[in-house]
This record gives C-alpha cells, sequence and structure tokens, in this order.
C-alpha cells in the first residue's frame, strides 16, 4: 500500500531568542499562525474504524505550546512543546510523551527546522514539494477561504491542499486538506492514502487559549 501523503503531524505545528527587538520581529510574523509564548492549543485526533467506515475518536489527544524562542542557524525559531496521550497498542504514527520542535515563519510560510514549507497562506500555485519512486507529491493553497466546525467552534479558514501525481502527471486520489485559521492557528487536518479518496487520520482542534 502506498504511504499516506506527506504526513503533517500535529507534532508539526509551530522556536528562544534573547534579545526584545528580535522577540518583537518575530511575533509581528506570527500572527496569522497564532505563534506567541504561552499559547496552547489541544488536538484531538480520529482514526478510521476498519469495520464501520467511520472517524471515531479513540481517546488520542495531542497538547501542543509555545514555550520559548531560540536562534538556531541564524533563524529566529519557535519551541514547541507536544504532548501526546491515549496512545495504545501502537494504534498512531505518534507514541505517548513529550517532545520537542522547531517552527519559524518566513513572510506568509511556515517552516520547520529543515526549511521545509508545512504551510503557505500567500500562493496559490500549484508547488512539487517532494519527489518520490512512485509520483510526486505538491501543495496547493486555495484563494477561497473556508468554513470549518470543530470540536473549538467554527473558524473561517485558508485550505491547504497535499496529494499526488503519478508518473504521467494524473493526480492521485487521495487528498490531504489542511486548515489554519487566522490569529489561531492549525483548526484541522485530514490524512488520506495516496492511492484511495478515504481520510484515515483527522485532527481537530477541541480548545485553545491565545494570549
Amino acid at each position: 500500500m502506498k504511504r499516506s501523503l506527506f504526513y503533517l503531524c500535529i507534532l508539526a505545528l509551530f522556536f528562544s531568542c534573547s534579545s526584545d527587538e528580535e522577540e518583537n520581529t518575530v511575533e509581528s510574523q506570527s500572527n496569522f499562525y497564532g505563534l506567541e509564548v504561552g499559547n496552547s492549543w489541544n488536538y484531538k485526533i480520529y482514526q478510521r474504524n476498519s469495520q464501520t467506515q467511520t472517524l471515531e475518536y479513540y481517546g488520542v489527544d495531542q497538547d501542543i505550546s509555545v514555550v520559548g524562542t531560540e536562534n538556531l542557524f541564524g533563524n529566529i525559531y519557535y519551541k514547541i512543546k507536544v504532548v501526546t496521550s491515549g496512545v495504545e497498542n501502537n494504534s498512531f504514527d505518534t507514541p505517548n510523551g513529550e517532545v520537542f520542535q522547531y517552527r519559524r515563519i518566513e513572510g506568509d510560510t511556515l517552516l520547520n527546522e529543515n526549511n521545509f514549507a508545512l504551510f503557505v497562506n500567500d500562493n496559490f500555485t500549484e508547488r512539487l514539494i517532494s519527489e518520490e519512486d512512485w509520483g510526486d507529491i505538491y501543495h496547493q493553497t486555495l484563494e477561497e477561504l473556508a468554513t470549518i466546525e470543530v470540536d473549538a467552534g467554527e473558524f473561517i479558514c485558508a485550505e491547504m491542499l497535499e496529494f499526488g501525481k503519478n508518473p504521467e502527471g494524473e493526480q492521485l486520489p487521495g487528498v490531504n486538506h489542511i486548515y489554519y485559521a487566522d490569529g489561531i492557528g492549525l483548526i484541522s487536518y485530514s490524512v488520506s492514502y495516496s492511492n484511495a479518496s478515504i481520510t484515515i487520520y483527522k485532527t481537530v482542534l477541541n480548545s485553545y487559549n491565545i494570549q
């Protein structure tokens, strides 16, 4: 079975700078993604039940918080603490426990520590992000905003699609949908296998605290 389209784990959300000037610069760039030290989010992760073919919540949660900023490789990063709980019998790709991740903002683009663009809010063209043996993976942000209702409420969101194309250039059935709300951050994302238009995981915002 082909692997799921580039799995944008919620772990992949958002790193401690020493000067107030640097900190202000980071904050001025990050309003769209809700990135500010002290902000936190709780997400529920729904997984497909193979028997009922519906998405169900089995108790897997992720608590994400911005705990500081750091100057790494000449760039200012947000340091993000991700705590995963509720995983049983290796039922989810991410085990229980605490990890730290690093994210920065460049223009309207959210980047990880490897300079990979996790979300782009100002470019509506189709963008090649990875070349694989079975085909290529693309991102495309839609111009039209979407209204998304999740456990935390209803949000007006920018939507980015993640999809694959086979070597002949034909788009594969599976499409990941990633939604961000201005000033709040990640609202929802769904993950599908590249060869089937079936959602296997869906992460949704359950609650949040924005400073």
